[in-house]
């Protein structure tokens, strides 16, 4: 969770939010905290994902992905606040990244059926 100018802020690995699609931020828009909630739910423990890893890290210009899955047919990649920067179905030996701002960055697999295979996190400098 952050605070940013007048907004709370919450990141995670979430898609939906009481039915609104959400990509892994979400903005609270004030009221109490204790009405208009669902009742709380769990959030499900995934199997074992595959571990890939993104080099050199922190970068400059360019990332190798390491490790890959088999599965992996599309690579996004999100900013700080979970907006997609870059999204390719190209399996790349190395994603070019020199236009991206300095920053933190998510690097998400999907496999055909746009499930996620796995998440890693880079810096660029």
């Amino acid at each position: 969770m952050t605070v940013w100018r007048d907004s709370l802020y919450i990141c995670g690995g979430f898609n939906i939010i009481e039915g609104d699609t959400i990509i892994q931020v979400a903005q609270w828009i004030g009221g109490d905290a204790t009405t208009n909630c669902s009742t709380p739910t769990g959030i499900a423990q995934h199997g074992s994902r595959s571990v890939f890893s993104v080099a050199p890290n922190p970068a400059t210009t360019s990332i190798t992905l390491q490790g890959l899955p088999t599965a992996a047919a599309t690579f996004v990649v999100h900013d700080a606040l979970g907006r997609v920067v870059m999204r390719t179905q190209a399996r790349p030996p190395a994603m070019d990244i020199a236009g991206l701002p300095s920053g933190t960055y998510v690097v998400r697999i999907l496999d055909a059926q746009n499930l996620s295979l796995g998440t890693a996190r880079f810096v660029k400098q």
